[in-house]
C-alpha cells in the first residue's frame, strides 16, 4: 500500500496531533546541516502515516543556531490502494 499528501494548514494539522495523542513518530529525518527537518506520525502498527510536517530554513553558518527564514509545512497522507488490497 502506498500514501499521498494533501497539503494543509498548521490548525488542521494539529487539531489532528491535539486529538489523538496516540499517535507515534512514523520516521523522521533531520538534516540540521542542511536547514531540513521532516517527521511525520502515525498509529502504531500502521502501513503508512497519517500527517507529516517539514521545516526547513536558511543555515547561518556563522551562528549555526540561528536559523533564518525559517517555513513550515504541513500535510495530511492518505493511503492509494492499488489492485487487489
Amino acid at each position: 500500500m502506498n500514501y499521498k499528501k494533501h497539503k494543509t494548514t498548521y490548525e488542521v494539522w494539529n487539531t489532528i496531533k491535539q486529538a489523538h495523542p496516540e499517535l507515534r513518530v512514523f520516521s523522521t529525518y533531520s538534516a540540521p546541516e542542511n536547514g531540513e527537518m521532516k517527521t511525520s506520525y502515525g498509529f502504531s502498527g500502521d502501513e503508512y502515516p497519517i500527517i507529516e510536517a517539514r521545516t526547513t530554513w536558511n543555515v547561518d553558518y556563522e551562528n549555526e543556531c540561528n536559523r533564518i527564514n525559517e517555513q513550515h509545512e504541513y500535510w495530511i497522507c492518505v493511503a492509494v490502494y492499488e489492485d487487489g488490497e
